[in-house]
């Protein structure tokens, strides 16, 4: 490192940089490598985006060398331009920045690879070693922002209360990924594609009993852990992931991401997320909805904007709610679904029933997420007895919104649920109605949700 400083101070000094740079309008990519080269015999054209000013040493280096870096500067930021830039991993971007004036001239040393500086040059001249899309950049900036989120979350923890504090970590996850608070039509499908988008692909390997990592993969995470890049598959799996639920393995610090990232999004906008064919498909069935357990209101809004009639009642309606602070219609009403079938019997056979997420797991069928007493605190089990109610005053068509036990056991070998309605629900519902369709629907990180459409079955009984 002392090198390095003498080498900045007497070989290259900045100083006489400052009068040989040119700095490029950041909004100009149609100047290439070649192009830059010619529009620059003696200076460089340098980027502000890509971090502090390369410095050329100027009658300080032989001519050639100059010519060098220069080369090498141009194609730092065409690489910069056309790759970083248009990279959907957002988060790189404001990371990928070199942060020594010398990044151009150790590149032609070969520092980029040497094993001895390789690890000083990934953090100090990313941009300069064209590092900033690769994916182990991408997963230490996901980790960073996991880290800012928990920040955010934790802070004042015990004087504000824990729905508030989610909602501060939504709004700053959207100023992350480059979206406005000020939330439009479809940000919540939007919000979900950006996140996917970011996420590492080796990170988001949910179940490594079906898809195992791959040896680059494997020495990614090494890296990531700093473990021993020769160590056994197993011991690598052993020392950085965990189980999750019955379906595999994720890596233990992306355990966050469920706490800090889909747990706001769940319970400030909604456990599930429509899109453009979820809501055309409830619309061409040409009837009304009776939504049950319509939580912030999300999915209601987006159907009474496309003219459909809704009728939508939650259990605890305003300050009683404790999931949701945040509604998106004031037209949701107070009631459980027994209670309105029933008052209102002839909502029944006039609509059909939208449950979305209806119930959080319970100590029957996952008794793995019961830790002493927590089962007893926990929402009671509502989504079997509404169906029944909803097919004993004649209803007939179910648009459920949820983790299918079925579809997990194709997928996964598992036999668990889902997390979001009871296997009683389930079992009742493919033994008293057809499956209709199946949509797919943007998936919150560790979800496995789809919509399915059912209509009763000929000759079932009223219960």
């Amino acid at each position: 490192m002392l090198l390095r400083l003498i080498v900045s101070i007497i070989f290259l000094p900045i100083a006489l940089a400052i009068n040989t740079i040119h700095l490029l309008d950041p909004k100009d990519t149609n100047v290439d490598a070649s192009e830059c080269q010619q529009q620059s015999t003696a200076q460089a054209i340098w980027l502000p985006e890509t971090g502090i000013m390369q410095d050329l040493g100027k009658g300080q280096s032989p001519d050639h060398i100059q010519s060098q870096l220069v080369e090498t500067i141009c194609e730092m930021n065409a690489y910069y331009r056309t790759i970083v830039r248009k990279d959907e991993c957002q988060l790189a971007a404001p990371r990928c920045q070199n942060r020594q004036p010398l990044c151009a001239f150790w590149v032609l040393q070969g520092q980029c690879t040497n094993t001895n500086y390789r690890k000083y040059m990934e953090t100090n001249c990313p941009v300069a070693c064209r590092l900033c899309h690769t994916e182990l950049f991408r997963a230490r900036a996901w980790l960073d922002l996991l880290q800012e989120l928990h920040r955010v979350y934790s802070t004042d923890e015990a004087s504000v209360d824990v729905v508030t504090r989610r909602q501060r970590v939504l709004e700053e996850l959207m100023s992350h990924l480059g979206m406005s608070t000020n939330q439009s039509n479809y940000f919540a499908e939007e919000l979900v594609r950006r996140i996917h988008a970011v996420i590492p692909r080796f990170l988001a390997k949910l179940y490594s009993t079906k898809e195992p990592l791959t040896e680059q993969e494997m020495s990614l995470m090494c890296q990531l852990h700093g473990l021993d890049p020769n160590l056994p598959a197993d011991q690598v799996k052993l020392a950085v992931l965990v189980q999750y639920r019955e379906r595999g393995h994720i890596v233990a610090w992306m355990e966050l991401t469920d706490a800090l990232i889909v747990r706001p999004i769940q319970l400030s906008v909604a456990f599930a997320i429509p899109n453009e064919e979820a809501l055309q498909t409830i619309r061409d069935l040409h009837i009304p909805i009776l939504e049950m357990g319509a939580g912030s209101g999300y999915w209601t809004a987006h159907l009474q904007s496309m003219g459909i009639s809704v009728v939508a009642y939650d259990a605890a309606r305003g300050a009683g709610n404790a999931f949701f602070n945040v509604w998106y219609t004031d037209d949701i009403q107070q009631g459980n679904c027994e209670q309105v079938m029933q008052a209102q019997p002839e909502l029944a056979p006039t609509h059909a029933l939208l449950l979305i997420w209806p119930n959080d797991p319970d100590p029957i069928d996952h008794p793995q997420f019961c830790h002493g007493d927590v089962c007893d605190d926990s929402e009671p089990v509502w989504d079997a007895a509404c169906l029944q109610a909803y097919m004993k005053n004649g209803g007939s068509t179910v648009i459920f919104v949820g983790e299918r036990q079925r579809m997990l056991q194709e997928r996964y070998g598992t036999n668990e649920s889902g997390m979001s309605a009871t296997l009683q629900f389930q079992r009742l519902l493919e033994d008293s109605f057809d499956l209709q369709k199946v949509v797919s629907i943007p998936q919150l990180w560790l979800n496995d949700d789809d919509m399915t459409v059912w209509t009763r079955k000929v000759g079932t009984d009223e219960l």
